[in-house]
C-alpha cells in the first residue's frame, strides 16, 4: 500500500516548517503542550480538460445546471455537467472558428461538458453570475450576464426534455446532463441604466434581485428572478417604451414580434427594466451614502442583508441592504492599491471576506475583528507574480479558496496556511476568472481563449 501524505494543524495553522520553528515563531517555551492535528492531505489539481472559445474568456460562474461563461466574442455558453459538446452557437464572433472542440487532456469522459452559446452583448461579455430561487423551491433557473455595452442581460434556461426535441425551463436545484445539450438560453430582460461598461453582477441569495457594478462608479440593485419572467411572461401593455405608462417593475418595448433569441420558453418576449436602487454615483441624493469613486470591479451578496463591493478607487465595502430603505456602508476596509475582486466565504457570519488587485497579494478581511497585531488585514499572501484577476472560496470546503492571476497561473489556498496548497500553470496568457464547479473542481479562463477544468486526483 502506497505511503499516505498527511498535513499538520497547529495552533490552527498549518505546518509549514519543523514543530520547532513554528512554535519559537508563536512565542510558546519549552514547556508549552503544543496540540497537533493531522489531516488528509489534498492531492494537487490536475488539468482535465479545456475547451476553446473564440476570445479572451472573462467571465465564469456556478449554477444549478452547470458552469455559465462569458467571453469578449458577445457570447454567453452553458456547460452541463457529464459528457458532451458545444450544444450551440447562436453568437460570437468567429474569429477563431473553434468554439464547442472540447480537448480532453485525459481519456476520461466524465467531466467533458455541454455549452449552449447566444449571442448577448456587443463588444464582449465582462461578467456572467447565477441567478436561481433557494434550494428546494421551484424557481426557473436563471442566469445573469453583463458587458462593455452597459447592459446586464437575464437569461431562462431550457433545455430538452428526455431527448424528445421538447423545450422546459430549468428548476432551482436541477442538474443539466449531457443528454441535455441542445438546450438554450433565452433572454427574459435587459435592464438598462448603467452608463459605462459593466464590471461585475451578483445574485441576492434568494434569487428576487441581481446587483451590477461598473465603469461609471455605481453600484444598481434590480429586480431579477421570478418576478422578472413573469413580467416577460404576461402580455404586452400599451406603453411606447418611454417609461410613462408601463409597468413600475419593467417596461415592454413595443415590437412587431417577439424577440426571442432561442427557440425554448415559447411566450417570452424580453422586457426592459429601468427602475433600481443606485448606490453611489458622483452626485448621490442628501442622506445617501457616498459610493465608490472609481470602477466597481467586483461585488458579492452573501447574505439577504449584506452585500460586499470592492473597487479601483483602493476600497471594499460592506453595505447594508433592505426593502425600502437606502443602503448604507456599515464597513470600509482602504487599501494602498486597486480592488479587483472580492469574495465572502459561505456561510460565515463574519463575513471573512478574500480579495486580490493591482498586486501579487490574496488578502483575507473580517470587517468584524482584527488580527493578533490589531491590524485591520488578518493575514496577505504572497505567491503570484502579477496582479490577482479573480478570487472564490469553495463552496463546501470552508477552508479552501482559488485565485487567478494575469501571471498565468491558478492557486489553490487554505487559508490557515502561509503558502498555496497547488499551482496550475498551463494558460499561455493572463487568466482573467476561475470558479468552483464541485467540491474538488475547479476552472479557469483566460486571454488564451481558453477554459480550462482542473480536478484533484480521488483520495485513497
Amino acid at each position: 500500500m502506497p505511503p499516505v501524505p498527511f498535513d499538520f494543524l497547529v495552533g490552527g495553522e498549518l505546518l509549514r516548517s519543523s514543530l520547532g520553528a513554528a512554535l519559537a515563531a508563536a512565542g510558546a517555551s519549552a514547556e508549552t503542550a503544543a496540540e497537533v492535528e493531522y489531516l488528509l492531505l489534498a492531492p494537487p489539481p490536475a488539468e482535465r480538460e479545456r475547451h476553446p472559445h473564440d476570445d479572451w474568456v472573462a467571465a465564469c460562474c456556478r449554477t444549478g445546471a452547470g458552469m455559465v461563461t462569458g467571453a469578449y466574442d458577445g457570447a454567453v455558453r452553458l456547460w452541463a455537467d457529464g459528457s458532451g459538446a458545444c450544444g450551440a452557437d447562436a453568437g460570437g464572433s468567429g474569429r477563431r472558428g473553434r468554439v464547442g472542440a472540447a480537448v480532453a487532456a485525459t481519456t476520461a469522459a466524465a467531466l467533458r461538458l455541454a455549452a449552449v452559446a447566444e449571442r448577448a452583448h456587443e463588444g464582449g461579455v465582462t461578467a456572467v453570475c447565477g441567478g436561481g430561487g433557494r434550494d428546494g423551491e421551484a424557481a426557473p433557473l436563471t442566469c445573469y450576464s453583463a458587458g462593455r455595452d452597459c447592459a446586464v442581460v437575464q437569461w431562462q434556461v431550457t433545455v430538452a426534455e428526455g431527448g424528445s426535441g421538447g423545450k422546459a425551463p430549468v428548476r432551482a436545484g436541477a442538474s443539466v446532463s449531457a443528454s441535455a445539450a441542445a438546450g438554450q438560453l433565452t433572454r427574459v430582460a435587459t435592464y438598462e441604466g448603467h452608463t459605462g461598461a459593466v464590471a461585475t453582477l451578483a445574485a441576492a441569495p434568494g434569487g428576487g434581485a441581481v446587483a451590477s457594478g461598473g465603469w461609471d462608479g455605481t453600484i444598481r440593485v434590480w429586480p431579477g428572478g421570478a418576478a422578472v419572467i413573469e413580467a416577460a411572461e404576461a402580455p404586452p401593455n400599451d406603453d411606447d417604451g418611454s417609461g410613462d405608462g408601463g409597468d413600475a417593475l419593467t417596461t415592454r418595448k413595443r415590437r412587431r414580434g417577439p424577440e426571442v433569441l432561442s427557440s425554448g420558453a415559447r411566450g417570452t418576449t424580453p422586457v426592459v427594466v429601468r427602475e433600481c436602487e443606485v448606490i453611489g454615483g458622483r452626485d448621490p441624493p442628501p442622506g445617501r451614502s457616498r459610493g465608490h469613486g472609481g470602477c466597481v470591479a467586483g461585488l458579492t451578496w452573501p447574505a439577504p442583508d449584506r452585500l460586499v463591493s470592492c473597487s479601483w478607487d483602493h476600497s471594499v465595502r460592506v453595505w447594508r441592504v433592505a426593502a425600502g430603505v437606502s443602503p448604507t456602508a456599515t464597513e470600509t476596509l482602504t487599501t494602498q492599491r486597486p480592488v479587483h475582486c472580492v469574495d465572502v466565504r459561505p456561510g460565515d457570519p463574519r463575513l471573512l471576506s478574500a480579495m486580490g488587485g493591482a498586486d501579487p497579494h490574496l488578502r483575507l478581511w473580517d470587517p468584524r475583528g482584527r488580527g493578533a497585531d490589531g491590524s485591520v488585514v488578518l493575514r496577505s499572501l504572497a505567491s503570484h507574480r502579477g496582479w490577482i484577476s479573480a478570487v472564490a472560496w469553495c463552496p463546501r470546503r470552508e477552508h479552501i479558496l482559488v485565485t487567478s492571476s494575469h501571471d498565468g497561473t491558478s492557486k489553490v489556498w487554505d487559508c490557515r496556511g502561509s503558502v498555496p496548497l497547488s499551482t496550475q500553470s498551463g494558460h499561455g496568457d493572463k487568466v482573467l476568472c476561475a470558479g468552483w464547479a464541485g467540491a474538488s473542481r475547479h476552472v479557469t479562463g483566460g486571454a488564451d481563449g481558453q477554459l480550462r477544468v482542473w480536478e484533484e486526483p480521488a483520495r485513497i
